[in-house]
């Protein structure tokens, strides 16, 4: 499990590499304002699971699922930390050729 540090964007922008997912789920902190990048570079789909720990507003534990298109730029998010946490798990279904950066918009 890969903790991924997330990026502030800024007025100034934001110019660094995403780091390559890992084979394992890969974490990042939360505080509620941050969004989920994924870059899928591969030839084929990647479906991305991100693990909820409490009910949402419905009264049901249900993770969120959502599928980046192969060539895509996928973008999720943000996660109440009353339903994520403050650490969230997310698994890639294919890793080849996926690029990820949990970004936080700095104002």
């Amino acid at each position: 499990m890969a903790l991924i540090p997330v990026k502030n964007v800024t007025l100034a922008g934001l110019l660094d590499a995403a780091p390559v997912a890992a084979a394992d789920p890969d974490t990042f902190e939360n505080q509620g304002q941050v969004i989920y990048m994924i870059d899928n570079t591969d030839g084929s789909p990647t479906t991305a699971t991100f693990a909820s720990e409490r009910d949402c507003n419905q009264g049901f534990d249900h993770d969120i699922v959502g599928i980046v298109a192969a060539g895509d730029v996928g973008f999720f998010g943000p996660f109440p930390v009353t339903r994520f946490g403050t650490v969230v798990s997310v698994s890639l279904s294919n890793i080849t050729g996926q690029f990820v950066m949990p970004l936080r918009i700095s104002v």
